[in-house]
């Protein structure tokens, strides 16, 4: 039903009245259409005025009959991208707030992740959020020694890597993220990864052990061995009991007799 005097949605009147709108707003000058200036809003604010513009339209226009809830609906549409774009925005500032917020014992929201074993895409969103992604607990836990230690998957660690993650970085019996990763089985690839990131491949622990003699003794993957002997590692080192990688390898069942053993073996004697 429609009210008496009331134009009808949609009329020559109505469209008229836009163009002379349209043409009134068309030859304001703005920046936009200085060819010295740059348009100040971004791409994001434009697609949002564009939809808000568009959109009321474009129901009215198919549902003429319903006029009034098409008005309604129009007005409600724009309103709801806008609620959602803004929470979206406050769902990404909470992240990064909880990414690199610290609790008692220093942990940050990332490092407490990692340390509670938390899903992948949770920590995975942490890590693109938080800020020092070296940052210790007051214990001296670090994001790289704990995705290791709790056997986070390689994409995770391989995320850390990528976000700047120190390899060099040590803990426990001075063993680096790096000599973590090869005692934690990590597989050929992950360490090629750490070795792209400047780990340190002569590095020691407190019983004098190179990456190399750790991969030798405990790796089940004799492509670990290629990839340190490619990276360089020195097969001569000795640790404090005077042994080399070699000594370990032969008590390696899941490396002796493989084509890397022999490498190494041959690289062991001057």
């Amino acid at each position: 039903m429609m009210l008496t005097g009331a134009r009808k949605p949609g009329s020559q009147s109505d469209r008229n009245h836009i163009l002379n709108q349209e043409d009134v707003e068309t030859n304001q000058p703005s920046e936009a259409n200085d060819p010295g200036k740059a348009p100040k809003q971004s791409k994001g604010k434009t697609l949002l005025l564009i939809l808000i513009v568009l959109l009321p339209g474009a129901i009215i226009k198919s549902a003429p009959e319903e006029a009034a809830g098409g008005i309604i609906a129009a007005l409600l549409i724009p309103l709801t991208i806008v609620f959602i774009l803004d929470s979206k925005r406050s769902e990404r500032i909470a992240l990064k707030a909880r990414a690199n917020s610290r609790d008692e014992l220093g942990y940050t929201g990332l490092l407490r992740a990692l340390s509670d074993a938390s899903p992948p895409e949770s920590v995975l969103a942490l890590i693109r959020k938080v800020a020092d992604i070296n940052a210790r607990a007051l214990n001296g836990d670090f994001a790289l020694q704990l995705a290791i230690h709790y056997n986070h998957p390689p994409e995770v660690v391989h995320a850390l890597l990528k976000k700047g993650a120190d390899p060099n970085l040590s803990w426990e019996k001075n063993r680096t993220g790096f000599i973590s990763a090869i005692l934690h089985h990590s597989p050929a690839s992950l360490v090629h990864s750490f070795i792209k990131s400047g780990a340190d491949v002569n590095a020691r622990c407190n019983a004098g052990l190179t990456p190399l003699m750790h991969a030798a003794k405990s790796s089940v993957d004799p492509e670990v061995i290629q990839t340190l002997l490619k990276a360089g590692v020195d097969p001569l080192e000795r640790d404090k009991d005077g042994l080399k990688a070699i000594d370990y390898a032969r008590e390696n069942d899941k490396l002796n007799g493989t084509p890397p053993f022999w490498k190494l073996n041959d690289l062991s004697f001057e």
